[in-house]
């Protein structure tokens, strides 16, 4: 499945679908969360269960984030220029394959190519990413907040951490 996915990267077969987020009180839509899909032409819509497990393993999952960091931008520009009303998009990032630090420098990159805020987008990390190596993670979610980037825990409660350690966080 790795070549196949290293195929599907090159012939653009990844695609996002966004999932509204709706605010309880007002009902007004407030953000969208990213989700990716991969259009194979032999299986159709693939869900991401079915090959990130893989990505993450061989380190695709980099390739994968950054496809999904641009595409995101594209949409959310698109977005901005037929008006519509500004609302935050979620995207789901692993930090285990991350070299965060490379990783900034090509969404400062980014946000100035396709002229988005910063501030339009928040990083969702599961608590178990977190959790794994909290140093590091400290010092990774500071380099995303001086960005200007949002940051939230998924799946938070799970038991991977504690108060104590949540405080290192900024």
């Amino acid at each position: 499945m790795n070549e196949e996915i290293v195929f599907g990267l090159k012939n653009s077969e990844f695609l996002l679908h966004y999932q509204p987020i709706f605010s309880l009180k007002s009902g007004d839509m407030i953000g969208a969360e990213a989700l990716i899909r991969w259009n194979h032409p032999t299986y159709g819509l693939i869900s991401p269960e079915r090959f990130l497990h893989v990505a993450e393993k061989t380190g695709l999952i980099v390739d994968i984030g950054e496809y999904v960091f641009r595409d995101a931008m594209k949409q959310r520009k698109i977005w901005d220029e037929l008006g519509f009303k500004k609302f935050r998009i979620t995207l789901n990032l692993s930090l285990r394959e991350m070299q965060v630090d490379k990783l900034i420098k090509k969404l400062d990159k980014l946000f100035v190519e396709y002229a988005v805020d910063p501030l339009d987008f928040n990083l969702d990390i599961t608590e178990k990413d977190a959790m794994a190596n909290i140093d590091k993670t400290a010092t990774d979610f500071k380099l995303f907040k001086d960005l200007g980037l949002y940051l939230s825990l998924d799946h938070f409660g799970a038991g991977y951490s504690s108060i104590k350690y949540l405080q290192i966080l900024p």
